[in-house]
């Protein structure tokens, strides 16, 4: 008695199996899974096709950063040489250097007229 009992919950679980395999809300998201599957296989291959250019262009990138702070150390080189020209010849110290010169000159005057 025992045996047919544990047959019969054997088949009991086969055609609840069954019953749900064949429900179509279980069909459609076995459907949905299978297709979301495909496209996730499709952009991962799709990804993979793209990384050379993505370390082709991480390359360049780190070579055009490295431009770049080469240019911006050279920017700075001419930025203070351009404000050392611009005190150089800025109106008032020009005119200081003219007083001095001519404060030189009127003294070497008096000297030689001595």
């Amino acid at each position: 008695a025992v045996v047919s009992t544990q047959s019969t919950g054997v088949d009991d679980d086969s055609a609840l199996m069954e019953f749900f395999e064949n429900r179509d809300d279980i069909k459609r998201w076995k459907e949905l899974r299978r297709v979301a599957v495909e496209k996730n296989e499709e952009l991962a291959t799709q990804n993979l096709s793209l990384k050379p250019e993505l370390e082709s262009k991480q390359e360049e990138l780190v070579e055009l950063y490295t431009e770049l702070e080469h240019q911006k150390g050279e920017l700075s080189d001419l930025q203070q040489q351009q404000q050392a020209l611009s005190d150089h010849y800025a109106p008032h110290n020009i005119l200081a250097r003219l007083k001095i010169a001519a404060s030189e000159v009127e003294d070497e005057a008096e000297t030689i007229a001595e």
